[in-house]
């Protein structure tokens, strides 16, 4: 028997009885559960999940499963061409993330396969005795190890996308697409060779199975790592704004107390002609020459509520650059001087915050940010509010290489730093960013 027949005989032979139609209706109800915990969906849960599992068992179970042999490469690439339309339709999610999530889905299955044939004895799989004889449990066996393999991917996703989504480049979501990509095609090419001309044993495809796992770990790791420094560098950089503004404001400072000395070698001046212009009996004249001195030496100070002189000097800094933009800046900042939370991450939570409402408020009419601070021991609570477009327009990137919307990425994780919480949303043509973190000492007020 050629290996072509052998291909239509094992195709036949796995591809009958109740047992086959059930554990492939199930097998797609897997992809589409894991792909809805994932995403973000465009329609309603439920309708989603009904629609993707409809089309995707139709066109697998009707058409394809009838059409192309089990070991297909045509098949393979139709069908995670449609899984991949499918979830590029109904989801919300950047394009990477959402291949990257098809990639991994189609992974998981194919471990399961590859699992599966090294479990059962390879003469009766080509025969196709064990699936006349024992369909049910070797079909239960092979949904079960999806499920492992589909809970693992789906929670790995779900964790990337809540610590790291937006922190990447481009091209290294290629590179790392290419990897699973290209193990994917590599198992089912080399699956029918194993099952119908090679002699090697099954503890070969378990150690094979175990290198991909492996790899696939480390590259995630990798992956992770290439993320956090991301998020480094983009820390860095608003710390080099806050580096500038804290030059600035001692710089002010320094102007400043010259002018007090200034003022200290006056005021003996100014009181002796105040006593004098008194004593004359001229009070219309002692009292407007003091409310001159007043006006004249009248220092103003943005924030008088807020005692930590870096975040005050980053927020004057900030107020001038908002300033400039046509952008009006409310203030409203309660801050002890010592406080339980690191200068850095307090700069990083006031810039990323500014530069988000700045960047959503900027071309609206009369672009103002409303900033509050406040603090009870021992949560901090920094809100923001301003008017924001409902569709956004193409704008410049606050870092290069990285996606928009990174500033919420390292919020989030700042959040979870300080045992805290954050929300931002929409609401009416108001956007909302609220962060509370929590102290871990009484803060020295």
């Amino acid at each position: 028997m050629t290996f072509s027949s052998y291909c239509k005989e094992s195709n036949r032979s796995m591809h009958e009885g109740t047992s086959f139609v059930i554990s492939n209706l199930i097998l797609n109800l897997f992809w589409v559960i894991t792909a809805n915990i994932v995403l973000e969906n465009r329609y309603s849960k439920l309708l989603t999940i009904v629609l993707e599992f409809s089309i995707i068992s139709f066109v697998y179970f009707i058409l394809l499963e009838r059409l192309f042999p089990i070991f297909s490469i045509i098949k393979l690439l139709i069908g995670s061409f449609l899984v991949g339309f499918l979830i590029h339709y109904f989801h919300t999610d950047k394009p990477a993330f959402k291949i990257i999530t098809v990639i991994l889905i189609l992974f998981a299955t194919a471990i399961s396969d590859v699992t599966l044939q090294a479990m059962l004895p390879k003469e009766q799989i080509i025969s196709g005795e064990i699936f006349r004889n024992n369909g049910t449990f070797v079909y239960s066996v092979y949904l079960f190890l999806n499920f492992i393999f589909l809970t693992a991917v789906a929670l790995s996703l779900r964790r990337y996308k809540r610590k790291n989504i937006g922190l990447l480049e481009n091209r290294q979501w290629v590179l790392f697409l290419l990897f699973p990509l290209s193990q994917l095609l590599s198992i089912y090419i080399w699956l029918p060779s194993y099952l119908y001309i090679s002699e090697k044993t099954p503890s070969h495809i378990i150690f094979m199975i175990c290198a991909d796992i492996i790899a696939d770990i480390a590259l995630l790791y990798m992956f992770y790592r290439t993320a956090s420094n991301a998020e480094l560098r983009a820390r860095s950089e608003m710390l080099e704004d806050q580096i500038k503004s804290q030059e600035s404001y001692y710089n002010q400072l320094v102007s400043t107390h010259t002018d007090i000395r200034r003022m200290r070698h006056d005021i003996d001046n100014h009181l002796y002609t105040i006593r004098a212009l008194v004593d004359s009996g001229n009070t219309k004249d002692a009292v407007e020459y003091a409310d001159k001195v007043i006006e004249e030496d009248h220092i103003h100070i943005l924030f008088p509520d807020c005692r930590n002189t870096v975040a005050a000097s980053y927020l004057e800094k900030k107020t001038e650059d908002l300033k400039k933009n046509g952008i009006t800046l409310n203030a409203d900042i309660h801050l002890p001087a010592n406080l339980d939370i690191s200068n850095p991450d307090l700069i990083c939570i006031y810039g990323n915050i500014l530069d988000n409402a700045a960047e959503a408020c900027s071309g609206t009419e009369n672009a103002s940010i409303d900033l509050k601070t406040n603090y009870k021991q021992p949560y901090l609570t920094i809100s923001c509010t301003n008017p924001a477009q409902n569709k956004a327009d193409k704008k410049k990137r606050r870092f290069a290489g990285m996606d928009r919307g990174v500033g919420l990425t390292i919020l989030d994780h700042l959040a979870d730093q300080y045992d805290g919480e954050l929300t931002a949303g929409m609401d009416q043509g108001v956007y909302h960013t609220s962060i509370i973190l929590k102290t871990k000492e009484i803060a020295n007020v």
